[in-house]
């Protein structure tokens, strides 16, 4: 019986079901997450254009998980798989121009272009071409997805350095802050922007240099010995009861003298190191299977990690996919809804006869006779109830 059971084993066809059953499996499994994922977005963008309200400020992701709103599945859908479209768009053009394909990428930027305008004059209803230029912060998402992922492959390389940059792109932005007199809601979303900027693209120039180049080696540690002083100074404060101690005039020259007493014992960390090892891994793969140069440059590098740092990265993403991208969908969301002509908006009255309450603005839902409604500051309104009645406003 058991030398059987090994026969069957061995039995290459038994393999290959196995492995199609495998493969199905994961394939299934990936598809559940992602198709998740991009619905928790398309519900993200509803929520915040229907229920993000007409102040400064913006709902939070807590408002989300608190105030459920059972928006309808199709609207979520066709949003989410615009969405998905548009990343892998912009991830692919991201390639084609990483490998220098100028023919792809003009005829991408091309076609984006007639899209972009086809797509705006279509939600403006024609009425304000100049809109068009508004209506690029629609691709906001997709592009922070790109610029994400970039961020990513530098991060699984070269942590001290991407980090060292990344706190650089928090730096400027702060400076640069007060002169850009954004909307208040936008600041996270800038903040944020500017970190994946400069943490993705800076350390791609620094890393060679960074070996023998005792400049660039102070320029890596400053924003460390930054932070670290301006903590200590904090430190003091509280401690000692010095008002005036933190003061930026005081804190950067010390930070600047202490990252050069500290660049020259500066050795290249390991990360900087095995860079070759796995670009010589990487060729490898590649020589033995064309299938792997598929795969994100940055779950290669991955792989080469500890499991430490590995849990630590794993946990970065997840951080950031669960919080920052659905909060950039309602910032959007809210975006699009603000720059769209205020008279296309038909507002409803809804009387509730039984407990005397009346509600304008729009049902964007009903679900066990539980009204879901849109108020005209653009704040959730619920009515329970049997006896509600919907009329569309007089118009004045």
């Amino acid at each position: 019986m058991l030398s059987k059971v090994i026969d069957l084993k061995e039995n290459e066809t038994v393999k290959t079901l196995s492995n199609l059953i495998v493969i199905g499996l994961k394939i299934s499994m990936i598809v559940t997450i992602v198709g998740f994922y991009f619905y928790l977005l398309g519900y993200s963008f509803l929520y915040g254009y229907y229920f993000s309200g007409n102040l400064s400020g913006i709902s939070s992701i807590t408002d989300l998980l608190n105030n459920p709103v059972p928006f309808n599945f199709y609207s979520v859908m066709i949003i989410a798989i615009f969405l998905l479209i548009t990343v892998l768009f912009f991830y692919f053009l991201s390639v084609d121009f990483k490998n220098k394909k100028i023919e792809t990428i003009f005829f991408g930027i091309i076609i984006f272009g007639v899209f972009h305008v086809c797509f705006s004059l279509f939600f403006v209803n024609g009425s304000d071409s100049g809109k068009v230029i508004d209506f690029l912060f629609v691709w906001v998402v997709p592009l922070f997805f790109v610029i994400f992922f970039i961020w990513l492959n530098q991060f699984s390389k070269d942590i001290i350095n991407c980090f060292s940059w990344t706190l650089y792109g928090a730096m400027v932005h702060i400076s640069f802050f007060e002169l850009l007199k954004w909307p208040g809601y936008w600041n996270p979303l800038l903040l944020i922007s500017m970190m994946f900027l400069f943490g993705g693209i800076f350390p791609r120039l620094t890393s060679n240099f960074l070996r023998r180049n005792l400049l660039i080696k102070s320029i890596v540690i400053f924003p460390f010995a930054l932070v670290s002083c301006a903590f200590l100074f904090v430190v003091i404060k509280q401690l000692a009861g010095f008002p005036h101690i933190f003061n930026l005039y005081i804190i950067t020259p010390i930070s600047i003298a202490t990252a050069l007493i500290i660049s020259p014992y500066l050795k290249p960390n390991k990360e900087i190191q095995d860079i070759t090892l796995m670009a010589a891994v990487q060729n490898d793969t590649d020589n033995n299977s064309s299938n792997d140069k598929n795969v994100p440059e940055f779950l290669r590098a991955l792989s080469q990690l500890e499991r430490t740092k590995q849990f630590i990265f794993v946990l970065i993403v997840i951080t950031f996919l669960m919080t920052i991208f659905p909060y950039t969908n309602v910032v959007v969301g809210k975006y699009i809804r603000e720059i769209t002509p205020s008279e296309r908006r038909e507002v409803q009255i809804i009387k509730d006869y039984e407990k005397g309450l009346t509600v304008e603005g729009n049902v964007i839902s009903i679900h066990n006779n539980i009204y879901y409604i849109s108020d005209t500051n653009w704040r959730l309104q619920l009515i329970k109830g049997e006896t509600i009645h919907v009329e569309r406003k007089p118009e004045e």
